[in-house]
């Protein structure tokens, strides 16, 4: 049954707080003895008992052995993750290193985000993703054409992606494709199908279309134009890029070859990572733990990753994956400075000599 916050105690939250981050920093079930010793909570060891057993009734946590202590079930790191974990504020070093991102000089966004995903990687101890949307999701922002020879003509789309402009050409042959008609072709694709995304365009666009076209005795190449506008707009899949896939292997959760294989399978795959990160609920930070990944072989691992955003669209990806007890906090403080200082380097609002941050910028 799903339990809503209201239904925890102040003192039920303080103990499942205090387990949850005690199995993140050591990997070991958690018992009311370590509590009790670690002075973090000030009740008796009975009533811890009593709260964990009731905490464990209500599913937000398990015990794998009878005598062992308790983990944090999938339901106990949703809990946390969504109420419960103090905020994370960076260090020094840590801004630091996050300010060497800025430095780089790199004008496209693939290379800022190859080297965001190595320093990710590197800061964490867990494996690093960058994404980039497929070019299906882009739109033609301007169509040119150009007249090679009596029925024949270049057709040049100009789309972008990932921040940046790139043309993508076919030849058309038709009999009726005089040079006046490849100007006029022009005009009409720029006035109804430029700057829209391919699911927009609509059969009552083509038509008007096909209508304009067949004034100056062009219409019958309409279809021959979609078929290259879908060609270039679908060309592509999306691309994903891993850092630090043996991070993991120093995790207890992935000592296990058979499940460490099924993940490193899914990883190499990319599609289904790439599905989840398209399936992004936000623009904020994306949780998902456990069996919400909806890949069985990812039930021992969280994937955290924010959406980069530009003029309203998608233009890539950050994240992270690890296992179910993640530093959920200090993950997602890093998400969020990766993620303003790429989105200042594609606005060009941060200069290469870095944005100086300060710790308590990170707040």
């Amino acid at each position: 049954m799903e339990r809503r916050e209201g239904d925890l105690s102040e003192r039920k939250k303080l103990i499942l707080r205090a387990i949850i981050d005690a199995y993140i920093s050591g990997g070991e079930p958690v018992g009311s003895k370590y509590l009790t010793q670690s002075g973090q909570i000030a009740f008796s060891s009975a009533t811890i008992r009593n709260e964990m057993a009731e905490l464990e009734d209500m599913g937000y946590l398990k015990q794998p052995h009878t005598s062992a202590g308790r983990v944090p079930s999938e339901q106990g790191y949703r809990f946390y993750v969504d109420g419960l974990m103090d905020s994370y504020r960076m260090t020094a070093n840590e801004l630091n290193e996050l300010n060497q991102l800025v430095k780089a000089r790199a004008a496209e966004l693939d290379k800022i985000l190859d080297r965001a995903s190595r320093l990710m990687s590197m800061m964490t101890n867990y494996a690093s993703l960058t994404a980039r949307p497929s070019l299906s999701a882009e739109a033609v922002l301007q169509f040119q054409t150009l007249h090679i020879d009596s029925g024949t003509m270049l057709l040049v789309m100009v789309v972008e992606t990932g921040g940046r402009h790139c043309a993508k050409t076919v030849y058309v042959s038709a009999p009726g494709i005089t040079e006046e008609a490849a100007e006029q072709i022009e005009i009409c694709l720029n006035d109804e199908i430029s700057e829209r995304t391919i699911d927009s365009i609509t059969l009552s666009d083509i038509i008007r279309l096909r209508m304009r076209l067949a004034a100056f005795g062009c219409g019958d190449i309409t279809d021959r134009i979609m078929e290259a506008v879908y060609s270039v707009l679908g060309e592509e899949d999306g691309e994903l890029h891993l850092e630090g896939v043996n991070h993991l292997l120093r995790y207890q959760e992935y000592s296990d070859p058979e499940k460490l294989g099924g993940l490193l399978e899914s990883l190499e795959q990319k599609s289904d990572i790439l599905d989840m990160v398209k399936r992004g609920e936000n623009e904020g930070i994306n949780i998902y733990i456990g069996s919400e990944n909806g890949l069985s072989s990812m039930r021992q691992s969280s994937l955290i990753f924010k959406k980069i955003m530009r003029g309203g669209r998608t233009v890539g990806a950050i994240g992270v994956i690890g296992p179910c007890r993640m530093k959920y906090n200090r993950v997602i403080a890093m998400l969020e400075q990766f993620s303003r200082n790429i989105s200042g380097m594609i606005d060009g609002d941060i200069s290469a000599d870095g944005m100086n941050l300060r710790e308590d910028d990170s707040e």
